[in-house]
């Protein structure tokens, strides 16, 4: 059989089909590749493939068939790495860093109280979250912040009002603390409001009010 030879310059896929289809019924004797610069900015780089290839002929014997096929695939391999090679030639597009978005600082919340009663406030408030920490349980499930204020401003200062202030405290919770937090009452209503410095101590009277 006369050995033919034949060029293909590959800058696309639709080349790469193109050389694909045209193995089809060739015996590959020798190929080889060679990458062509761009020579300008609109120019793309490019193979280069060389083919030295015979007409494959019904009549040839299943051994020679076999190793031409396997020659045949061997140029499917250098064309995917073709492809590969001018992708990583290509350049990559830049992609824009999107702003980092800064956190608004949070508000500190601000009661609605005088000013006067803020020690008293910021005492309860504490004296509250540690409760709710000793129980496991959300600060809310004694008082919220809102009732808080409602405590500071009223100052009930018997257990009577003092429980009908504080709806939301369960029954367990209000037994086992209700007499403290009376004594923070009794200690504003005499002292005109406390500092968190020194927690008041519930009277004798105030723990008996709450049993």
């Amino acid at each position: 059989m006369d050995l033919q030879i034949k060029t293909f310059r590959i800058q696309s896929e639709a080349d790469e089909r193109a050389l694909n289809e045209f193995l089809v019924g060739k015996i590959v004797r020798h190929w080889d590749t060679t990458l062509s610069a761009s020579s300008g900015e609109d120019s793309a780089s490019a193979w280069n493939v060389f083919l030295a290839y015979e007409i494959r002929m019904n009549g040839d014997d299943r051994q020679s068939g076999a190793r031409n096929s396997r020659q045949d695939h061997a140029a499917a391999p250098q064309a995917r790495r073709t492809r590969d090679a001018r992708r990583n030639d290509a350049p990559q597009e830049r992609r824009e860093a999107r702003p980092v978005r800064e956190k608004a600082p949070r508000e500190e919340y601000q009661p609605q109280i005088p000013e006067k009663d803020l020690p008293l406030y910021e005492a309860v408030r504490k004296w509250r979250n540690a409760r709710a920490r000793d129980e496991r349980v959300k600060p809310f499930e004694l008082f919220n912040n809102k009732t808080l204020e409602t405590l500071i401003t009223t100052k009930p200062n018997n257990a009577t009002d003092l429980k009908a202030s504080v709806p939301e405290m369960e029954p367990r919770l209000w037994e086992r603390y209700g007499n403290e937090l009376l004594g923070f009452m009794e200690a504003a209503g005499t002292a005109g409001g406390q500092s968190d410095a020194a927690l008041p101590t519930p009277s004798p009277e105030s723990v008996a009010a709450t049993n």
